[in-house]
């Protein structure tokens, strides 16, 4: 009988090979119940549809959502017959509030071939719409209609084509890129191509800017508001100037309000004399000075 020797401080062969065996059984089993599962990647967001649609007006806020289910959703709350056609599957992002079912249906849309029927024979905005088909449109070499994608350049092009004469789909669209763009110049931009227009729902996006968090946005929304001559643009620049935290942007509600003959925009400025800032100060009194000489 011989006898194998291990050398000091070494384990048998046999208990060597057992070693290695139980290091490779550990490292493939399973983990433990209740043991903490490795990290995974973070699961994307799901798609948001939230549509409420009350007295022809459509509140709307969607994120990542198929156009055909978007429009399958809207359909059903506001009670009308929908024919698609061709692939709308690709996702869409939007958010307005209150804006009339037709506009928002091309706003949502945009790019796509539409066909609006309305019960008794009656025209857009004189019966309930009925029935809606809406066919895809083949991709065309011009600017892409989502506005939310691409480098600032393209939305800037996209909003200068918009702006030219905004229809009322346009407007939603410009309201849109205002409220959620993330490029400031973008936002100031779509402000004033807003201000182009003359209908209520223009006046009220821009009127939505002066909260903008940016001041170059809020200055461009105090502008437009002025360009578009709206009655209620003396009380929307008399909020800025008791509000804003800008003394720039309320010097340019002060210049504003000089141009605007009414005695709201003179009780505006007469409250801009005790402004906090000096600039503002004597901006009011020039322009309360200005609308003196003019009145008879």
């Amino acid at each position: 009988m011989r006898l194998r020797i291990a050398p000091p401080g070494a384990a048998p062969p046999i208990l060597i090979r057992l070693a290695v065996l139980a290091l490779v059984a550990f490292a493939v089993a399973p983990p433990a119940a209740g043991a903490a599962a490795p990290p995974s990647a973070t699961p994307a967001p799901p798609p948001v549809v939230e549509i409420a649609v009350g007295q022809g007006l459509v509140t709307l806020e969607v994120r990542d959502a198929p156009l055909a289910d978007v429009l399958r959703a809207l359909a059903a709350r506001a009670g009308f017959e929908l024919e698609l056609r061709g692939d709308l599957s690709a996702p869409i992002t939007r958010s307005f509030k209150d804006v009339p079912l037709e506009q928002a249906i091309r706003t949502l849309a945009r790019g796509q071939s539409l066909s609006f029927a309305y019960a008794a024979g009656a025209g857009p905005g004189q019966g309930r719409l009925t029935e809606l088909r809406v066919m895809a449109s083949l991709p065309s070499a011009g600017v892409s209609p989502a506005v939310d994608a691409g480098n600032p350049a393209e939305r800037l092009q996209r909003i200068r084509l918009l702006g030219q004469q905004p229809d009322p789909g346009d407007v939603a669209e410009l309201a849109t890129i205002l409220s959620g763009d993330a490029d400031p110049s973008v936002r100031a931009q779509g402000a004033l191509a807003l201000s182009r227009g003359r209908s209520p729902e223009a006046a009220r996006a821009v009127a939505t800017a002066l909260d903008d968090r940016d001041a170059s946005v809020r200055m461009q929304a105090v502008r437009g508001l002025v360009q578009m001559q709206r009655e209620e643009a003396a009380e929307a620049l008399a909020r800025v100037l008791l509000n804003d935290p800008d003394p720039n942007v309320r010097q340019t509600a002060v210049h504003g309000l000089g141009t605007l003959r009414s005695e709201a925009a003179s009780a505006a400025l007469r409250a801009a004399a005790s402004d906090t800032d000096n600039s503002v100060r004597q901006a009011a009194a020039a322009a309360l000075a200005r609308m003196e000489r003019r009145t008879p």
